[in-house]
């Protein structure tokens, strides 16, 4: 699965033995959400310190799995300005999710305060 050289620098002949059996991964269509859980809307701002946790028990299909990845989570105060969590107003952050998941995220969109937004291919709403 990585690509790999080997380098002989010694008297004995180096061999590469192919693996007997291929790896099959299956292809899981995937899609980018981007998440704003904010202040106002939610029923107890501390909860949110734990910001996937707290997503993951408003939308349970996310959890054990159902969110592959995410990445730049992070408390802003109501400037756009990135502030300790405590001082803010919203948190933002992006989630990769299976497309089969989707539908029952953007029904639950809302949901204590968290509101999801499905980016396309480009990047955009």
């Amino acid at each position: 699965m990585l690509p790999a050289t080997l380098l002989n620098y010694g008297e004995e002949c180096i061999e590469c033995k192919m693996c007997a059996k291929a790896i099959n991964i299956p292809e899981i269509k995937t899609v980018v959400i981007e998440f704003h859980v904010e202040r106002d809307y939610t029923s107890d701002w501390s909860v949110t310190q734990n910001t996937l946790q707290f997503i993951g028990k408003h939308f349970p299909e996310l959890r054990n799995g159902g969110t592959l990845s995410s990445w730049a989570i992070r408390p802003f105060d109501k400037h756009r300005k990135q502030v300790q969590h405590h001082q803010a107003n919203s948190i933002h952050g992006f989630l990769r999710v299976s497309e089969d998941k989707l539908m029952q995220v953007l029904i639950k969109s809302g949901t204590d305060g968290v509101f999801m937004t499905p980016k396309t291919e480009e990047k955009q709403l």
